[in-house]
């Protein structure tokens, strides 16, 4: 656990043999962050950071946006759905809005299929069950 200056809170985040870092929240009170650092350890079956400290946190440690684990998809705020973006050679972005993670990610394959450039998640194949919903570029006034 860190303390952030910007935000003035304990931020924890754990990070395994170099995998991707596992974020755990940020908390005002220092204890609750060391708290929630060995929940993380207890989660990811290793030793706790802090042996010392064997309760769970007062606090409920805030969560961080959501991010995506395929490439192309993002988090929107603002809409609460994931929103896929994307351009080729620097022509127009297109942009798309899914509520399931997965067919967002599989629309960026789609995409890419269209593109004629590599596929952004080999790993997925398929169709997207869900309709996405296309941000509007022709609005008129």
């Amino acid at each position: 656990m860190t303390w952030h200056k910007q935000s003035g809170k304990w931020q924890v985040q754990l990070q395994l043999n170099g995998q991707k870092s596992k974020h755990g929240g940020t908390f005002k009170d220092e204890l609750d962050a060391g708290k929630r650092a060995n929940q993380l350890c207890e989660e990811l079956g290793i030793p706790p950071q802090n042996p010392e400290i064997n309760a769970k946190p007062n606090e409920q440690y805030q969560k961080r946006e959501k991010t995506s684990q395929y490439k192309g998809v993002s988090w929107n705020k603002r809409t609460r759905q994931w929103r896929v973006q994307l351009s080729c050679n620097g022509g127009n972005a297109k942009v798309y809005y899914f509520k399931d993670e997965l067919d967002a990610a599989k629309r960026v394959n789609q995409l890419c299929e269209e593109m004629g450039i590599p596929l952004r998640n080999p790993e997925i194949s398929a169709i997207s069950n869900q309709q996405c919903q296309k941000k509007r570029t022709d609005i008129t006034i």
